[in-house]
């Protein structure tokens, strides 16, 4: 499990936010899990693990992937996110 250099807060709202980072390429398939945390120091939340396909970027030529954080208890800005890389070996 590694993770994803410099995933970027693209848009928010008061509750949402949508992160974005640069895939990896690997020859196995490749699922990410974002987890986000207060900056406050509060607990953590981790997501689902998600595959390349599930996260590409609908914008047309884009090779990003970008997910959906939403329902967040404060502002997006209050909070850091990381995204892990998992590498499924068959």
């Amino acid at each position: 499990e590694f993770v994803v250099e410099e995933p970027r807060l693209a848009a928010e709202t008061d509750t949402a936010a949508s992160i974005v980072w640069q895939k990896i390429h690997h020859q196995e398939a490749v699922f990410y899990q974002v987890r986000y945390a207060p900056n406050d120091g509060g607990k953590s939340s981790i997501l689902e693990p998600q595959s390349e396909a599930d996260l590409e970027c609908p914008k047309v030529g884009c090779d990003w992937l970008c997910i959906l954080v939403f329902n967040l208890p404060q502002r997006p800005r209050d909070f850091s996110f990381d995204v892990a890389k998992i590498i499924s070996r068959n």
